[in-house]
């Protein structure tokens, strides 16, 4: 398993282990015709399937010394073996020559590439039911969107391909409108939840389309009202194609 272990480590695409699932099946039938390489030996050489050292002797020692004590231990071992035995018999025929892996090519391998082992699905299941029960108003799709935020690490790739990007968050923003006059966000606080924000700043947005309102800064320029037009449009009230970052925002329910 540390072979497997090292190379999901490394990121390693499971169809060039072709060569290490088939010594582990090579091992597994040597030791089903002699259980006594492992069984009653402490030789790691010839008692593992890649001949390193144990990762802890006394372990092996200590399972050893108590092998006696169950005397159908050996027949039990040896049938689990077995089972093994064919299942990874079944699953090497994928690697076998001649066969869609082995007649692909390394760029063909790398377009299909697979993780060696099945632990990002597991750990992810441990993640989603941790998540749950901190935000039970989380949707699937929601948990998916932040789980590939970070598995792809997005803030890194935004901040070297977007330098001069840079967004506001839906409560900076919420102070901005209603400082345009946008009617419906009076009762909006910063406490308020981020959906419920997001949520009245599109209502807003839509009645400013509709007419409904029109952006004016509030201005205590005495002379601006003497010239006639007393408020002027804000300038900093988003536009279509601005970016709202929201992120912080969700962090801060999060918490």
């Amino acid at each position: 398993m540390r072979q497997i272990r090292a190379a999901a480590a490394k990121k390693e695409n499971m169809l060039n282990l072709g060569p290490l699932h088939k010594n582990f099946h090579t091992h597994i039938l040597r030791v089903i015709n002699n259980p006594a390489l492992i069984l009653n030996s402490c030789n790691y050489k010839t008692a593992t399937a890649d001949g390193e050292p144990w990762e802890s002797q006394k372990v092996v020692e200590c399972i050893q010394s108590l092998i006696p004590t169950f005397p159908s231990f050996e027949p039990m071992f040896v049938a689990g073996l077995q089972g093994a035995a064919a299942t990874w018999s079944r699953f090497t025929s994928k690697f076998a020559p001649g066969g869609l892996i082995d007649e692909a090519t390394q760029e063909e391998r790398d377009l299909a590439w697979m993780a060696p082992t099945n632990d990002v699905n597991e750990g992810a299941l441990g993640a989603f039911r941790l998540m749950m029960h901190k935000q039970p108003q989380l949707s699937l799709l929601g948990y998916n969107s932040q789980a590939m935020y970070f598995h792809n690490d997005t803030a890194a790739f935004i901040k070297l391909l977007f330098i001069n990007l840079k967004g506001q968050s839906l409560k900076d923003m919420v102070q901005v409108y209603k400082d345009a006059g946008a009617h419906n966000l009076e009762q909006i606080k910063s406490s308020t939840k981020v959906g419920e924000i997001r949520t009245a700043l599109c209502v807003a947005i839509s009645l400013y389309d509709s007419g409904q309102w029109k952006p004016f800064a509030d201005s205590g320029d005495e002379d601006s009202d003497e010239e006639g037009d007393s408020s002027k449009p804000v300038d900093n009230v988003a536009s279509e194609g601005d970016v709202i970052d929201d992120s912080a925002d969700w962090e801060d329910d999060i918490n």
